[in-house]
């Protein structure tokens, strides 16, 4: 093997191995992210994740996953939240704070190296759907700038709710 091919060779092997342990589990419904143009949010920029939803029997977790770096200019991030049905309706509608970086040191949370830093932030929990069908999940900032620098991608992951002990009941 060249030489060259064996330095690739454990940039290669952590690759596979992050992509076998991130990849979707038997209870994850839907996972997308999306890059922001510029690394930046525009207000009117509302991101549409298109899920579809199977089974209505079963109780679902909702979470936020955001890619930002040191050039936001706060320490956190409202969004609004709108689910909407397949015929446009809306099912369900909240604001939501992601803290991004410490209020009181400015040290960013989550993970991350270079700059760059991943948080993911649980949105909603035992969240149940009406029927069977496609639904519009309508992510917007909800800051007080037009243009918020920093942010490269936000995304979304539906994942079946997994109970924590036996007695836990999902919410109808």
């Amino acid at each position: 093997m060249p030489l060259n091919a064996l330095r690739l060779l454990p940039i290669l092997l952590a690759s596979l191995m992050a992509a076998c342990l991130t990849a979707c589990g038997p209870s994850r419904i839907y996972e997308q992210d999306y890059p922001l143009a510029g690394d930046t949010w525009q207000q009117d920029s509302i991101l549409v994740f298109k899920v579809d939803v199977a089974d209505v029997e079963k109780a679902y977790d909702l979470f936020y996953h955001v890619r930002y770096d040191l050039d936001y200019p706060y320490y956190n991030l409202y969004v609004r939240l709108q689910v909407q049905d397949s015929t446009g309706q809306e099912q369900l509608a909240d604001r939501h704070e992601l803290v991004l970086l410490d209020p009181q040191t400015g040290k960013p949370l989550g993970s991350g190296w270079g700059g760059v830093y991943d948080k993911d932030f649980t949105a909603l929990q035992r969240i149940r759907f009406a029927k069977p069908g496609r639904y519009q999940v309508r992510v917007g900032q909800y800051m007080r700038m037009a243009t918020l620098p920093g942010l490269h991608n936000f995304g979304i992951r539906l994942s079946e709710h997994v109970a924590q002990d036996a007695a836990e009941e999902p919410k109808p």
